[in-house]
């Protein structure tokens, strides 16, 4: 992702910050600062989240933060910027400034001269994006395959609290793969415990309750999608939030089993939980995950998730309720929760 204001332009993604095409050298932290602050705009970042986030794993004092806030507005002052770089709001955090906020150009980069490629490119998002829109809208009301339709539309779910910017820059993607996928697939749905490469339409009889399971390696969890399925609950798989979220304004389910990384996000997890609370979704959430640190157990739990799991035992007892009421297992399931 790419921000410009003024002068400045942020690469996200490079981890990378310039002056007029010129590269200013500065700590990544002030990237990830930058990048946090633009996200959570108008709303603010308390020294807690910043500290979890740009410290992660790592035992720092709430003064860590307050420099790293004047360091990177001495390196934008001394840049050339004339206006306030991020506004302090004296005992809860801060917050990227009005004046800067409102010259935020997302999604271009300043050094970078246009060309047929990237027009070309342009041209086939707008047209996807605007396909995926007309398709989602004209079958709002259609039928749906099972599991069943979610209660309310992708347009009817951020509340007025929540960040529009935000939740637009997050639901957009999800927009444009859905009507895509819906346009291909003609309806048809993912057999539960499958990989996306088998389509099969409708799901088993007799399931008493649907998990979303997002997990960008799908494989390790094999044994215990298979337990959840002898127990007559669907599994349906995915692999990055735009999916996630795409499915969710979809159809309802009845809870959400999420890693805590993905790729290069080693906090995927959790942002899946924020947009989904975001968007007045109160589906259940569970993080499966390789030992988490009590500072990210404390952060997803306050974000809105349901619990967390290290091993296949204590996400069977996270998911009890649902478990309890499916039928009951059958001998080859054994006494107990198996790995």
């Amino acid at each position: 992702m790419h921000y410009r204001f003024d002068a400045f332009s942020i690469d996200i993604t490079r981890r990378s910050l310039s002056c007029n095409g010129t590269p200013m050298n500065c700590d990544d932290r002030v990237i990830s600062l930058l990048e946090l602050l633009i996200e959570a705009y108008p709303a603010h970042c308390d020294q807690a989240l910043l500290l979890e986030r740009i410290w992660p794993n790592t035992v720092v004092s709430n003064w860590s933060v307050a420099r790293l806030i004047s360091d990177s507005r001495k390196l934008f002052k001394a840049a050339g910027l004339e206006v306030p770089l991020i506004q302090t709001l004296h005992g809860r955090g801060y917050r990227l400034s009005h004046e800067v906020a409102t010259r935020l150009q997302p999604g271009t980069v300043l050094d970078a001269a246009p060309n047929s490629e990237s027009h070309a490119e342009t041209y086939a998002e707008s047209q996807a994006e605007t396909h995926a829109e007309n398709y989602v809208e004209s079958h709002a009301d259609a039928g749906l395959t099972r599991p069943q339709r979610a209660g309310s539309s992708a347009q009817q779910i951020a509340p007025p609290s929540a960040s529009a910017a935000t939740y637009r820059r997050l639901l957009r993607p999800a927009l444009i793969a859905g009507g895509l996928l819906a346009a291909l697939l003609g309806g048809m749905a993912l057999w539960p415990g499958e990989t996306r490469d088998r389509l099969e339409i409708g799901e088993p009889q007799g399931v008493k309750g649907r998990i979303l399971w997002v997990d960008d390696h799908p494989q390790n969890n094999e044994a215990e999608r298979q337990y959840l399925q002898r127990h007559h609950l669907a599994v349906y798989i995915t692999s990055t939030t735009a999916e996630a979220m795409m499915l969710l304004s979809m159809y309802k389910y009845d809870a959400i089993i999420t890693d805590m990384g993905r790729g290069e996000e080693p906090l995927a997890g959790l942002k899946l939980t924020q947009a989904v609370r975001a968007g007045g979704n109160h589906t259940p959430i569970y993080l499966y995950t390789i030992m988490p640190s009590e500072a990210q157990r404390k952060l997803v739990l306050a974000h809105g998730a349901q619990g967390i799991a290290v091993d296949s035992e204590t996400l069977y007892l996270l998911l009890q309720p649902l478990l309890q009421r499916a039928a009951p297992p059958t001998q080859a399931d054994g006494a107990g929760p198996q790995a």
